[in-house]
């Protein structure tokens, strides 16, 4: 079976100025959208295109395309699943389907207008049908109520059917199938950019005025001479010298200096609410350092709005395009892979630094109580290299060129740390003889080992060597973690 090879032309049409879109205009869109009617609503969108905000959260969701892309097997026959995920990937048939800039604009039409459409463009490429993916401006598109699909107008004026996923036509509605452009960003950002212009407009009359208004007065004259007066001021330049004639008053009524405050709380006000609607977050470019806590939270949920999008997305391209192109190259719709581009925020080095600083110092302490911490453990969780321990033989080897006091200290410190080991291991045996507060208590008032192995036989005189060799060894690793007596070479 052969893809459809007909390509189609779109209606044309001229965008309005932006200065045109009144608030009356604004609701006509909205009323026109609800309708099923795109047009105005489009090209409102092309309008709100010339905003600097909206252009950088556009390039900010561009942004995407430049995170890894995996893909996952489809669920066909396992030959059909290996040979289309490496014709996509090896053989780059996805690059060739989805360039990147089709990609982008057609996510931002889903983000914006809340629906995005394209139309895709076959041809035969090394003995496989290939389609490109070419996007559509939706001012061209309609929902007709009555029949319950998509109609798309064509250049000379028919219109056609649109059905997502029949080899010709690609949707996307990321934020919902029914009703779309009720969920686009474009509704929420209209407004607030309307106000914009507006405030924008208002602070550059400002600017021509911030000199003042000069009014002139008298108590003679004709109206033939105040006339003459008035058009003298309105022609004078900025540093004329004006000399009145006698009886004539001349004033300058400046413009208050806070009102430019208003202008610019209003704008600031307007940038922030398009950031957060188009991205979920507004602190991505404004972060101060006193805000930290702040910036991470709203990092994180710009980073669900990306998963959101790109899984809708994922899915959208799967079922619209790739199944086609798999059913058109291996006669199995469901071989085609799953995009899947990885968003996971990347690891934050320095805050992982201070939670291993935290659970260092705590496992320190509890390490100073007796407890038993699993060092390697630790720094293993937090990607901390650590070289292989050294056995006591090579400790003692690498010490030959220190002193005999400090051979002796060291060599004591690696017994103790043995007999540590060995405590560690057979300890709980010794624990079982239910006289722990006894042996607590000889274990505090020992003054060295003989004094407490001799204590500890008074204790349990009754058992056997091996258990009274267990019991000796736990005091004496208790004893080496309070520091009641080292062990050290004679």
């Amino acid at each position: 079976m052969r893809p459809p090879n007909t390509i189609l032309r779109a209606a044309s049409a001229r965008s309005l100025p932006s200065d045109a879109w009144t608030v009356d205009l604004i609701r006509s869109a909205e009323v026109s959208a609800d309708a099923g009617q795109l047009r105005w609503a489009a090209e409102l969108c092309d309008a709100l295109l010339g905003d600097d905000r909206v252009q950088a959260a556009r390039e900010h969701l561009a942004g995407l395309f430049g995170l890894p892309l995996t893909f996952e097997d489809g669920v066909g026959t396992a030959r059909t699943r290996k040979r289309a995920r490496r014709a996509l990937e090896a053989q780059e048939d996805w690059w060739e389907i989805f360039p990147d800039e089709a990609l982008v604009e057609l996510l931002f039409w889903g983000v914006l207008l809340g629906v995005g459409l394209g139309e895709l463009v076959w041809t035969s490429r090394r003995g496989r049908w290939v389609p490109r993916l070419v996007v559509w401006h939706p001012r061209a598109l309609r929902w007709d109520t009555l029949q319950g699909r998509w109609m798309v107008r064509l250049a000379d004026g028919s219109e056609v059917a649109v059905v997502p996923g029949d080899g010709k036509w690609v949707v996307f509605t990321p934020r919902s199938s029914t009703r779309p452009w009720a969920h686009g960003a474009w509704r929420a950002v209209a407004g607030w950019w309307r106000a914009k212009r507006y405030a924008l407009s208002d602070w550059g009359r400002h600017s021509e005025q911030a000199g003042g208004l000069k009014v002139a007065s008298t108590t003679d004259g004709t109206d033939a001479d105040r006339r003459k007066l008035a058009a003298d001021l309105g022609n004078a330049g900025t540093d004329a010298a004006v000399v009145m004639p006698p009886g004539w008053d001349l004033k300058q009524l400046a413009v208050p200096s806070s009102t430019v405050d208003v202008f610019d709380r209003l704008i600031d006000a307007a940038d922030a609410a398009i950031t957060l609607t188009l991205l979920g977050q507004n602190l991505t470019t404004e972060v101060t350092e006193g805000s930290r806590a702040a910036a991470s939270v709203h990092a994180s949920v710009a980073a669900g709005i990306l998963q959101g999008l790109t899984a809708s997305l994922g899915a959208a391209l799967r079922t619209q395009v790739l199944e086609r192109w798999a059913f058109y190259n291996f006669n199995d719709p469901a071989a085609a892979p799953w995009p899947l581009w990885d968003t996971a925020p990347p690891a934050d080095r320095a805050q992982d630094a201070e939670v291993l600083s935290k659970r260092t110092t705590a496992a320190v302490t509890l390490a100073d109580r007796g407890a038993p911490v699993d060092w390697r453990t630790l720094a293993e969780e937090h990607g901390v290299p650590l070289m292989a321990a050294p056995t006591a033989p090579a400790a003692l080897s690498a010490a030959t060129a220190t002193t005999p006091a400090e051979r002796r200290a060291l060599a004591g410190q690696v017994y103790t740390d043995a007999v540590f080991d060995a405590a560690m291991r057979r300890a709980p045996a010794a624990l079982d003889a239910g006289i722990l507060g006894a042996v607590q208590k000889a274990v505090r008032e020992a003054q060295d080992y003989e004094s407490l192995r001799a204590e500890l036989v008074r204790l349990v005189k009754d058992v056997d060597d091996s258990a009274l060799q267990e019991l000796v060894l736990g005091a004496v690793m208790n004893c080496a973690n309070a520091g009641s007596f080292t062990a050290a070479e004679g």
